[in-house]
């Protein structure tokens, strides 16, 4: 199991990653980014709950968490040049994936895009949870009404990281990053994509996660959990245990190096 920083894994390595209980025989190293405004722990029972054959490795971005006293990025193309080269400085022969939630969703598919234009290490999987697809990003901030906004809040009042920040630290750190994001046409992603969904979440609806089809030159595949926007904190076993198949399947048919994982549940 992955240690909360309390059993002394919160120092961030070299490479801006938490450290965490390192897994050497993995078949697949999983980079998981945090909502804008929260810290790399929000991963935490995500790592514990996934198999041995995944490391999960959880992004301290700068200005947030152990790297509080950094000047933060509000810039989503920034962020995604900053993870594409902590990627590109890891073990090349251990395929990976990228996993986020909200704007860490959006980063996590910029890094993608970003590391196949460079024509080097390539994501196995993108998998996002809370995201509509980006090229629809720009038209849903200006349809958000006061009521959907007053939704969002009431969410983040009843989540932890207001323990740490104010609400208007948080929700203008998630929410500067959509703001100024600009969707760029590219090529298809030569990987899988999975969402991930709440069937009530207050600012997208689960029916535009369709669109993601036109993003990669594979397979799509959508799930819908109760709950709204933070509806993966209560459900990270589940998340877990899809993407764990996802991975699998994935792996399976990828020509990619490493020890071979367990086949998916049935």
């Amino acid at each position: 199991m992955i240690p909360h920083p309390t059993d002394g894994a919160g120092a961030p390595d070299a490479l801006g990653l938490p450290q965490c209980l390192r897994r050497p025989d993995a078949a697949v190293s999983l980079y998981c980014l945090p909502f804008l405004g929260e810290s790399a722990d929000f991963y935490h029972p995500l790592c514990r709950a996934l198999p041995q054959w995944i490391e999960a490795r959880p992004v301290e971005l700068p200005g947030h968490g152990t790297r509080r006293e950094e000047p933060a990025i509000r810039d989503g193309h920034l962020l995604a040049h900053h993870l594409a080269d902590i990627i590109s400085t890891d073990d090349p022969r251990r395929p990976f994936a990228l996993f986020g939630h909200c704007s860490g969703g959006l980063i996590a598919f910029e890094t993608a895009r970003l590391l196949n234009q460079r024509r080097q290490y390539r994501p196995l999987l993108l998998a996002v949870s809370a995201l509509c697809p980006p090229p629809l990003i720009a038209g849903l901030i200006r349809k958000l009404s006061p009521r959907q906004v007053a939704r969002l809040c009431t969410e983040l009042a009843g989540h932890r990281a207001l323990r740490q920040a104010s609400s208007h630290a948080i929700i203008a750190g998630d929410f500067l990053i959509p703001l100024r994001y600009h969707y760029r046409n590219d090529t298809p992603l030569p990987c899988p994509i999975s969402t991930f969904t709440g069937q009530n979440d207050p600012i997208m609806h689960a029916d535009s996660m369709t669109s993601w089809n036109s993003l990669t030159s594979h397979r799509v595949r959508n799930r819908i959990y109760p709950g709204g926007h933070f509806y993966i904190t209560h459900h990270w076993t589940d998340v877990a245990r899809n993407l764990t198949h996802d991975l699998s399947t994935t792996l399976r048919q990828s020509p990619a190096p490493g020890p071979s994982p367990p086949p998916p549940p049935s």
